[in-house]
């Protein structure tokens, strides 16, 4: 299998896959211009988008190849070494290397996901609420979190929209 490792996508397997881009269509009643030339924001946010918002800003950036390369003008030892060690890898083992950090990175946000929902216990009785509110520039809420059958829980959006054992979600 041939790796495209800047995409993590898969060179023989790109029929029938979906990927995470950053294209919205954002419609008439849910946009508004700013007059400063025009700039369209959106006025609300269905917790679909911000799935697809975390998705391509959280998880797609955690698990590009970038994030394992050392930073800063004196990078930690430990992670010069797991560079080394990566940048050793043959492509097979890369690609690997690739799908532990997908599958580790939607562990996380699945969690931080049922939390949210209320489904992930992490505090002690009794129980409080989260609650996920998006701000529109004009003031607007939308609540992104609460009960069925008014939401969606999160983590199950997460899951439907993201699949972590395949190199890209697939729909």
């Amino acid at each position: 299998m041939d790796l495209d490792l800047d995409n993590r996508i898969p060179t023989d397997s790109l029929d029938g896959r979906h990927e995470i881009t950053d294209q919205h269509e954002i419609t008439d009643q849910k946009a508004a211009s700013r007059s400063d030339g025009g700039v369209v924001h959106a006025v609300s946010m269905t917790q679909e988008e911000f799935i697809a918002a975390v998705g391509r800003e959280a998880f797609e950036s955690a698990t590009k190849e970038t994030m394992l390369q050392p930073t800063g003008r004196k990078p930690h030892t430990a992670l010069v070494a797991l560079w080394d060690w990566y940048a050793a890898l043959p492509d097979r083992d890369k690609g690997l290397v690739g799908q532990a950090m997908r599958i580790s990175a939607y562990g996380a946000l699945f969690g931080i996901f049922a939390m949210i929902d209320g489904v992930r216990v992490f505090d002690d009785l009794p129980h409080g609420e989260l609650r996920l509110t998006y701000i529109a520039p004009d003031g607007t809420e939308q609540r992104l979190n609460g009960s069925p059958p008014d939401l969606d829980e999160l983590h199950s959006l997460w899951t439907a929209d993201i699949f972590p054992y395949t190199e890209r979600p697939s729909k």
